[in-house]
């Protein structure tokens, strides 16, 4: 029976190995996912099976032996390797993992040497499995771990007692960690009580660094309390340590005791205060040039009733021209130069000038995202705080010529339509209005710079669109047609509708004599009855009641074509947002009880007589539809 699971057991493993070996080479893992998740079932419950029986035949064992080595080789390197950020991929290489240790221990002799190799083996998957989360598989191999160390617990003299303490004492530091994660303190701290001999130098390495994991852990999740208990211990016991070097004593310190520091600042008691206080002396004394102790400090001026701004700028200098060059880091310095916006405009533009300048040239991704921060920073400020015109447009112009300095003649195409998506959300959001004519000069900017040319073709059109109809409202002609006539020469331009309406109201504006139908010719039938319908309103804004009653004409000759009429709702909802625009316009150059009436009586008007008659006749027209 026994020899028969085994054997099912090997042949899934082999099984096993080939899908783990192609799904790593053949990336992604979505193709195999399915068909995968399915074999580790299968074979995580035949393990199951074969643990609550005897031990396989010898045959078996050497076969088992053979393939968890090569699925404990395959998984090793790449959970090591991979990106915490991709978990479908972690997730199933951590299950290959414990599964790979389970089929060895069914594989080891249970001799001193076999206990020894599978708890080397399990105490290093379970560390994996801890600081990745997947607490699951973590209880999985602990179990396996204990099973392995139990029969050690008493002397065994060809057994290194050094080595075996220092993996009894991962071991029981592990199972703290993991009773945390469950949230059964009370288990941890009987645990952590048989930790061993927690004065040797190795096990004394690993109480330190569980200990601040747990901390870590408890912060994160937002247990104050819990996570100074245990970084409380882990700095004990690194302060009762005699051999510093031993243990990379300064690393340790300078996590431990910035973790600390976090951690009192989460609680508001003049406890925590003195505390917290006494911490950052200590990292300013002795880790004063590090950039994780200038981002604590920066932390907690800003936190201050009244933060210095001279202090608050020193530091963030300081952070910037020491920046460790990661990603985390540039997220969090950018953070810091948007609040200080709030301290001094000018001071931080002039930081965020400062970063840009710092970064890596091989770092264009950084780059360009630096460099959007700077639109961010201002389209995201409160409207309270004003912003001066002036200074934005220097902060751009330096910005633009450092990318140029840098090599960046063109943004790319993704960073671009970012840029453009920030601008028009600048002109679009009524809240931000103080900032919309710092708006409308970088809009400017970016059709006049060739860095921008890498646009997404829909988002520029769109961008000169928009943008026209956000000068038009306010106002800015010769900034609209400036604008226009840069997408005159697109195809598209004839068929759109809001192009059209703003070319017929510009000419309006200009007191030209605008050919009304010329501007519809490629509209669709429901965008011409608003384009009459849109150009109505302005003409009768202007006081042009001849320009008014062309539109409606045109606008009720729509109404009774075929292709119109059977739509039904449309064509009675267009006429009522027509009768609303103009009573909203407050018209005095069209009496808009004639306008009701010839709504009511369009058939009276819409004959083919009405459409051939002159411009002197149609006034004539009107009257007669009111009966």
């Amino acid at each position: 029976m026994v020899s028969s699971a085994a054997s099912v057991l090997v042949d899934q493993a082999a099984a096993l190995v080939t899908a783990t070996r192609q799904w790593q080479i053949e990336s992604p893992i979505d193709a195999f996912k399915a068909d995968l998740e399915d074999s580790l079932e299968a074979i995580e419950e035949q393990i199951e099976r074969i643990s609550d029986m005897a031990k396989p035949l010898s045959s078996d064992r050497s076969r088992l032996d053979s393939m968890g080595t090569e699925l404990w080789n395959a998984c090793r390197i790449q959970v090591m390797e991979a990106s915490p950020s991709n978990r479908d991929s972690m997730a199933i290489n951590i299950r290959v993992l414990a599964i790979a240790v389970a089929l060895l221990d069914l594989a080891s002799p249970f001799n001193p040497p076999g206990h020894i190799r599978i708890l080397e083996l399990g105490i290093e998957a379970a560390r994996v499995c801890m600081d990745t989360t997947y607490l699951d598989s973590a209880l999985k191999l602990i179990k396996v771990a204990a099973k392995r160390l139990d029969p050690l617990e008493t002397y065994v003299p060809e057994i290194d007692q050094v080595h075996l303490s220092a993996l009894s004492a991962e071991y029981y530091m592990l199972r703290v960690h993991l009773a945390c994660q469950q949230g059964r303190h009370d288990i941890a701290d009987h645990l952590f009580s048989k930790v061993p001999l927690k004065s040797a130098l190795k096990n004394r390495s690993h109480v330190i660094e569980r200990c601040l994991c747990i901390g870590r852990g408890s912060l994160e999740a937002g247990q104050n309390e819990a996570a100074i208990k245990w970084l409380d211990i882990a700095l004990g016991e690194l302060q009762e340590n005699l051999d510093y070097q031993g243990l990379n004593s300064g690393n340790f310190e300078l996590q431990i005791r910035h973790t600390l520091a976090c951690a009192y600042m989460k609680i508001d008691t003049p406890e925590a205060a003195r505390k917290l206080e006494g911490q950052t002396a200590v990292l300013l004394t002795k880790y004063g040039d590090t950039p994780a102790v200038h981002l604590l400090e920066l932390e907690i001026i800003r936190r201050e009733e009244n933060p210095s701004s001279d202090e608050f700028f020193r530091v963030l200098r300081a952070i910037i021209e020491k920046l460790d060059y990661t990603e985390e880091y540039l997220n969090v310095a950018l953070g810091y130069i948007k609040y200080s916006m709030r301290l001094s405009i000018g001071l931080a533009f002039e930081m965020h000038h400062l970063l840009l300048k710092s970064l890596p040239c091989d770092k264009r991704g950084w780059i360009e995202e630096c460099f959007l921060w700077l639109a961010w920073m201002v389209s995201s400020a409160p409207d309270e705080l004003e912003v001066p015109e002036e200074t934005c447009m220097m902060a751009m112009n330096d910005a633009l010529g450092f990318l140029k300095y840098r090599g960046i003649e063109i943004m790319s195409q993704e960073a671009t339509h970012v840029f453009i998506t920030i601008l028009l959300s600048m002109l679009e959001n009524p809240e931000a209005s103080s900032h919309r004519q710092i708006a409308e000069k970088w809009c400017l900017l970016t059709l006049n710079t060739k860095v921008f040319n890498d646009c997404f073709t829909s988002a520029k059109f769109n961008l000169q669109k928009r943008l026209a109809t956000v000068f038009f409202g306010n106002n800015n002609l010769l900034l609209a047609r400036q604008t226009l006539d840069r997408i005159l020469t697109e195809k598209e331009t004839k068929s759109d509708l809001k192009i059209q309406c703003l070319l017929f109201k510009l000419g309006l504006h200009d007191k030209k004599n605008v050919y009304l139908k010329d501007y519809a010719l490629e509209l669709s039938l429901p965008d011409q009855l608003e384009f009459f319908g849109g150009c109505a309103v302005e003409a009768d804004r202007l006081n042009k009641s001849n320009v008014v009653i062309d539109c409606i004409l045109e606008f009720m000759s729509l109404t009774t074509l075929r292709e119109i009429s059977q739509e039904g709702g449309p064509v009675d909802e267009a006429r009522s947002d027509l009768v609303k625009s103009l009573s909203a316009a407050n018209s005095i150059s069209f009496p808009l009880s004639m306008l009701s009436s010839v709504m009511e009586k369009e058939q009276a008007v819409c004959s083919e007589n009405v459409l051939d008659l002159t411009y002197s006749g149609k006034t004539q027209v009107l009257g007669i539809a009111l009966g």
